[in-house]
């Protein structure tokens, strides 16, 4: 087991977190997001895969560590000063993928998603993407993202169940799915979707277990499935959710060492999530 803050030389160790944006009134402050961005570097993170971050919030010594992918990339499609980031640390090369948002569907969700390329030892390229999938019906953001009446929602219908809309969620893994077709890759976040939604909603009918089964039946190896879903949405008073989640492909999922859910008490200090920790050993 590989789920302590020190690890292996020749490991490589992806976070995935959601910083619970300082941008939003009544959220974390931006001492709480710095806060976290040195616990990201106690863990010794090579690959981080980030939601709710604040751009003015990131420290200045954090640019020393990692090189970042932010969702402001593309302007005519980022509108908020905070969102999804990639980051890989000094040593690794990494390159936007801005090409991934070519797909009118992804495009929806710019800043919630963001895609990159890293470089990654004894492995090459490897796609790295960051998710945070809105916990709405993708009929539910459209008049939010103010594209109501100009989506084609019939062309999507087939991701929802007989008689249950499509959530963002299934959207942006379907997205991703067709643009990492073939090759290696690390997808992970906040995807707001939770085995338990099916037990504790009645009104999901199946939705959340039919998600996960669409990613293995794509191939994207589910990181920390073989443990059972462990809490990592820590708001007081929620049922014990598990709504962030790291996928990989096969070959990759093959050479995974861990993967943990970092219940740590900085974790309940400065956000809402715990972050999810998964170690590699390419070779």
């Amino acid at each position: 087991m590989t789920n302590t803050l020190k690890k292996d030389a020749d490991v490589l160790r992806v976070v995935s977190w959601n910083l619970h944006g300082a941008a939003v009134p009544g959220k974390s402050s931006r001492d709480q997001q710095r806060r976290a961005w040195h616990y990201l570097a106690a863990l010794g993170s090579d690959v981080i895969l980030l939601q709710e971050v604040e751009w003015a919030a990131i420290p200045a010594f954090a640019h020393d560590i990692w090189t970042a992918i932010k969702g402001d990339e593309i302007p005519e499609l980022a509108d908020a000063p905070w969102g999804s980031l990639v980051g890989a640390r000094t040593g690794l090369q990494v390159q936007s993928r801005k090409s991934a948002f070519e797909d009118p569907c992804l495009r929806l969700l710019y800043g919630y998603v963001v895609v990159a390329t890293i470089e990654a030892p004894l492995l090459g390229p490897l796609i790295a993407a960051s998710v945070h999938a809105p916990a709405r019906t993708i009929a539910g953001l459209l008049p939010i993202l103010k594209h109501a009446g100009d989506f084609d929602l019939s062309s999507i219908q087939h991701l929802g169940l007989s008689g249950l809309e499509p959530w963002c969620c299934d959207l942006v893994f379907d997205c991703l799915a067709r643009h990492v077709q073939g090759q290696r890759f690390v997808i992970a976040g906040d995807w707001n979707n939770a085995r338990l939604f099916d037990t504790t909603m009645p009104h999901y009918n199946g939705a959340s277990a039919e998600f996960f089964r669409r990613c293995a039946a794509r191939e994207w190896f589910e990181c920390h499935e073989a443990k059972g879903e462990q809490r990592s949405f820590l708001k007081a008073g929620s049922h014990p959710y598990q709504l962030d989640h790291a996928f990989c492909d096969l070959a990759s999922g093959r050479q995974m060492l861990d993967c943990s859910v970092r219940v740590d008490p900085i974790a309940h200090e400065v956000s809402d999530h715990a972050p999810v920790v998964t170690d590699f050993r390419f070779g």
